[in-house]
């Protein structure tokens, strides 16, 4: 694969069906082209092979887009016209210029989706979505649980459990066959890592129709050969590695297209609802024993594992369990403290002023012999604020990168706000073990600013002083 500077994909190639020994199927060679607002315009397959993306058009314009940037027009599917509500959610999708091939949603007014129609002459098919119960042309089809779903047949009640990845991808599914009183499976899926699913091998007959959840448990839209993931706020299209519409909250992540997909790195980011990608490090609960730390701790969208961390000689160490499988697992870390739970301790945190604004980004950093100062401004307005620290004591500025991998250790309601603290961090520790004794642990506290693009942090001995400024501040004079 390959990517311009703002991260859109430009080539990709795949390799897939049945692969022998000694050689390997090509299945895709594409090359991306765009127009100047860097929206897909074109997608060329050199390998003429239909198993990947399916060309079905060489024009040179073969995506259309309206003026908010979903796309209304795909030539490689033969849909000529897809309608948009005002949550950019779609409402008809018309395939061959033809009123009676078309998919139409309903939507409530939260923007989820409680009802679809498929139009394919003669026939009229409809889906409800009600909760955990789906329904299909009237008739109760399953329910879900929280270990996978129930289906129902003319036999009754047949309860059907997922294994899912690190992603919430779902890989198999399976029952207990009551005739043979042993274990069936019914589904067993691999992906691409940008989701498409593989094919050629691994086939169960007869195939599961019933449940179209798969790629980070996302429900698969294949009518009429639409073949994308509904994620709630966008529709999601593996094939290409792309979203067909703008991401909502692209202001929060101004270096990447907003049609990129978990900053194209999606063996790591997930994107639980279409808005903004995230890690799937999870959060933990954690209690002590007398030995040890152990945690059950949610390493995945939808799977948990058990964490321990014992003290041996005098030098921690971290194993996973899950099942009879044990391996590190750099992305948690654990600290030992005997008798005590560990828990995140970040919080909002809002200052005295008058409607502080939830996004905000970095202006200025002003360092000098009075104080450290911060000048914010508001994303969407000329609103500036300054932060003045009178006592500080150490800052610093990580990147996005930085910003990306810590998103996990900010509360789960915490998306549209920008100001956090903390009384217990690394950073606080590693203070204090370097100052040697002239700091506390309960003197300090980590303020935290997160912006788009980075994340602003300071260890301070009291709560810094915040305004509202005008252009004429002597910091941004001087400037």
């Amino acid at each position: 694969m390959s990517y311009d500077q703002n991260g859109n994909i430009t080539t990709l190639t795949r390799n897939g069906d049945l692969d022998s020994d000694t050689s390997v199927i090509a299945i895709d060679n594409l090359i991306y082209n765009y127009d100047d607002k860097y929206r897909l315009k074109k997608v060329t397959d050199f390998t003429g092979n239909s198993s990947g993306f399916k060309e079905g058009a060489d024009n040179e314009d073969e995506y259309g887009y309206d003026k908010y940037g979903n796309m209304t027009r795909d030539d490689n599917k033969d849909i000529t016209s897809i309608t948009y509500n005002h949550l950019n959610l779609p409402k008809e999708i018309i395939f061959e210029d033809d009123e009676n091939k078309k998919i139409i949603y309903l939507y409530n007014a939260n923007g989820q989706k409680i009802k679809k129609t498929i139009f394919n002459s003669p026939n009229v098919s409809t889906v409800n979505y009600q909760s955990v119960f789906h329904y299909e042309n009237g008739l109760l089809r399953f329910l879900t649980t929280a270990e996978g779903y129930v289906n129902f047949t003319t036999e009754g009640y047949n309860y059907i459990y997922n294994y899912t990845d690190h992603l919430g991808n779902i890989r198999v599914s399976y029952f207990l066959d009551l005739r043979t009183r042993s274990v069936a499976i019914i589904e067993e899926n691999n992906y691409y890592p940008f989701g498409l699913k593989h094919n050629g091998y691994n086939n169960i007959s007869p195939p599961n129709s019933v449940y179209k959840y798969k790629y980070n448990g996302k429900e698969l839209q294949d009518e009429l050969g639409l073949n994308v993931y509904d994620f709630g706020a966008r529709n999601y299209m593996p094939d290409l590695g792309r979203w067909a519409n703008i991401d909502p909250l692209a202001e929060q992540s101004r270096r990447w297209t907003p049609y990129n997909y978990a900053y194209n790195n999606p063996v790591y980011f997930i994107d639980p609802d279409g808005m903004q990608s995230d890690s799937n490090s999870g959060s933990s609960n954690i209690s002590l024993g007398s030995e040890d730390i152990e945690a059950m701790v949610d390493v995945g969208y939808g799977r948990k594992v058990v964490v321990r961390e014992k003290s041996s000689d005098g030098r921690s160490t971290l194993e996973i369990q899950d099942g009879k499988r044990k391996q590190n697992l750099d992305i948690i870390k654990l600290k030992i403290k005997k008798k005590m739970k560990i828990t995140s301790t970040i919080q909002k945190w809002q200052p005295v002023v008058n409607d502080f604004p939830k996004s905000i980004f970095i202006v200025g950093l002003y360092d000098d012999s009075k104080s450290f100062r911060i000048i914010c401004r508001d994303i969407y307005s000329q609103r500036k604020f300054k932060f003045i620290f009178d006592e500080y004591i150490a800052y610093r500025n990580s990147d996005e990168g930085a910003r990306l991998k810590s998103h996990n250790l900010f509360p789960s309601n915490s998306r549209e706000w920008c100001l956090f603290k903390t009384d217990n961090s690394e950073f606080i520790n590693w203070i204090i073990d370097e100052s040697t004794g002239i700091y506390s642990s309960n003197e300090i506290i980590h303020y935290f600013f997160r912006t788009s693009d980075d994340i602003i942090e300071v260890l301070s001995l009291n709560e810094p002083k915040c305004q509202e400024v005008m252009d004429n501040d002597s910091d941004l004079v001087m400037e």
